[in-house]
């Protein structure tokens, strides 16, 4: 469904761009009317979503409700002084997987950008039929995630183990050390690269915790939805795979803390890797590494052989494409010791290859 037009309180007027997406993508629309009609199609169903409803500014914004597997693409009119960081945070803002950027020029031709949420530009045109057939390539791309499930879990005497307790346990303060180097990278990405951070950290527990046997294989990683420049050993959840070596059960004592959503990617690495025991990843590159060949979405389990693939020739960093850096260790120190000597290079979204380009070299 496309929810677009104008919406007020007085009907309301349609939209062309509505009206040729509609017909072009073959979606049923709601274009244009009344504000209550809008609050109705809120709770946006089926596999695909468009909302990119005008609203006057005096009324209260509607955000869509989507449906757990859907794609939602929303949309932001690009005025004067906007940039990429605030169309993709319009992403997140209502929980969706792309926006559609609208800028119009001073003859009124309007030009669009679709952009997903790591900032990836799939196609920049005029015409609408264009950006239909960069969405249903989106779309297609979407469709192919292979991602894992998530649950709470609680160990075997009942008793759950919250994150208060395990940072008790850290007998040789590491997870603090891993927080000051993540902080350190953190800052050598906006002064040398000019770009903001993101990404997560991540450390093997085989060692850190006497209380943890070797068998269950955890690995303790930063939260979702918290400081990633500043972690502090709060700001971490503890991991493992499950039975079927592929979803993510965790333990923490705040029910909304949840795992970053790649850390499904890394069980698997730290699983493949018996060595390695700490991870950074960030939302930057670093000089000279490898690129692994294809991109992904974050927490796609297909990046896992795409990464093992670049780490084949002994290599610690690699950059994963158009997403960012992926630096590991086999202990904090050699982590510490790489770091200070790598170069970072900027990731700009929206100045990166077209993807709507590269589906058809």
């Amino acid at each position: 469904m496309i929810i677009g037009g104008t919406f007020d309180k007085f009907g309301g007027k349609t939209s062309m761009i509505v009206k040729l997406l509609s017909k072009y993508l073959s979606m049923p629309a709601v274009n244009g009317g009344t504000i209550w009609t809008m609050g109705a199609s809120k709770y946006v169903k089926g596999s695909l979503n468009i909302w990119m409803p005008n609203v006057p500014n005096e009324e209260a914004k509607i955000y869509p409700v989507k449906e757990r597997g859907s794609i939602l693409i929303c949309s932001k009119v690009m005025r004067p002084g906007y940039t990429v960081h605030d169309a993709v945070t319009r992403i997140f803002k209502m929980n969706g997987n792309a926006v559609i950027t609208i800028t119009a020029n001073e003859e009124g031709i309007y030009k669009f950008a679709l952009v997903d949420a790591l900032g990836n530009t799939w196609v920049r045109t005029r015409k609408i039929m264009d950006l239909a057939r960069a969405i249903k390539r989106f779309v297609a791309w979407m469709k192919g995630v292979q991602r894992a499930k998530s649950n709470v879990i609680h160990r075997t005497d009942g008793k759950v183990v919250t994150t208060s307790q395990f940072v008790k346990d850290v007998e040789d303060n590491s997870l603090a050390v891993l927080c000051d180097i993540n902080k350190d990278i953190a800052d050598k990405a906006e002064n040398e690269a000019g770009s903001r951070y993101f990404g997560n950290a991540s450390t093997r527990c085989d060692l850190m915790f006497p209380s943890i046997k070797m068998r269950e294989h955890f690995i303790y990683v930063s939260k979702r939805n918290v400081n990633k420049e500043r972690l502090s050993p709060t700001d971490f959840v503890l991991c493992r795979n499950t039975s079927n070596g592929t979803d993510v059960m965790y333990v923490t004592d705040d029910q909304e803390a949840k795992p970053s959503v790649d850390t499904p990617i890394q069980l698997q690495l730290y699983a493949q890797l018996p060595n390695i025991t700490c991870m950074i990843h960030g939302h930057a590159y670093i000089k000279e590494a490898p690129w692994t060949a294809e991109y992904w979405p974050c927490g796609d389990l297909r990046e896992v052989p795409s990464a093992l693939a670049s780490l084949e020739d002994c290599t610690m960093c690699i950059n994963l494409r158009n997403h960012g850096f992926l630096a590991i260790g086999t202990c904090l120190d050699s982590l510490e010791t790489m770091l200070r000597e790598i170069i970072m290079i900027p990731r700009v979204p929206g100045k990166e290859k077209i993807l709507d380009k590269l589906s058809r070299t």
